[in-house]
């Protein structure tokens, strides 16, 4: 009996153990931080969200706090054309927007957190896509932010995990195989040639998206959204404004 409370005793502290290793990293950004920080606390967090996305692993949360941010890394981390920057994410990680500067109670609403493709001050240097994702699963979670700006009229593609990605299509989002948790997010003044001005999924993309809006967004198919061999989940979402050709 002895031997095997002992037993007992050793899977309860491996288990423990083990839930202590899957709780993640919390990394934080601010506009006001370093990248030559470790972004593990406000005090000391980065000031660029790619570079939190590229240091985090699976499990892992990256808190936001308020203010403007563009994508700095195109998504093959070659290519000479600027406006292939994106923010890019491949991992099962939960992003969150919303926090005051510093740290304290957040709230969306009131802390506006904005991921904005405009990264040259003018509309013809606007990223060609905001935000890219491969491969995730409703582990992944999007929560806090605008997604602006977006302009999607390029004539070429862009690689990310072994993906060609058209220029032309999604100018705010692209989801491809992808099916992350997208909620209390707004998709305004996105732009695609061809489709989808807001977001693009494909390539069986069933995100969840909840408490979201779609404004004011424009392409040639799909102002607002556009969905090919992709099923997403839809609750409480505003479509307004957005304008398609066909």
């Amino acid at each position: 009996m002895k031997h095997k409370k002992t037993k007992q005793f050793i899977l309860f502290i491996l288990l423990c153990c083990n839930a202590v290793v899957s709780y993640g990293t919390t990394y934080y950004v601010q506009p006001t931080g370093s990248n030559s920080s470790t972004g593990t606390s406000w005090a000391v967090a980065l000031a660029d969200l790619q570079n939190a996305i590229d240091a985090a692993s699976s499990g892992d949360t990256i808190r936001v706090a308020a203010g403007t941010y563009n994508p700095t890394e195109s998504p093959d981390g070659t290519t000479t054309d600027v406006r292939d920057r994106a923010f890019h994410l491949d991992k099962n990680i939960v992003i969150l927007g919303g926090y005051p500067t510093g740290g304290g109670t957040r709230d969306a609403a009131a802390n506006l957190t904005i991921l904005s493709g405009n990264i040259g001050g003018a509309a013809t240097d606007s990223s060609y896509h905001v935000f890219i994702t491969v491969g995730l699963t409703s582990a992944a979670v999007i929560d806090g932010f605008t997604m602006r700006d977006g302009k999607a009229d390029g004539s070429g593609y862009i690689t990310y995990a072994s993906i060609p990605f058209d220029q032309r299509n999604g100018g705010g989002m692209i989801n491809y195989s992808s099916s992350p948790t997208i909620a209390n997010v707004t998709f305004s003044a996105n732009t695609a040639t061809t489709f989808g001005g807001g977001m693009y999924n494909r390539s069986s993309s069933s995100p969840t998206i909840t408490d979201v809006t779609f404004s004011a967004n424009t392409a040639d198919y799909g102002g607002g959204m556009i969905n090919f061999s992709s099923s997403p989940t839809i609750s409480n979402v505003t479509f307004s404004a957005n304008t398609a050709d066909y």
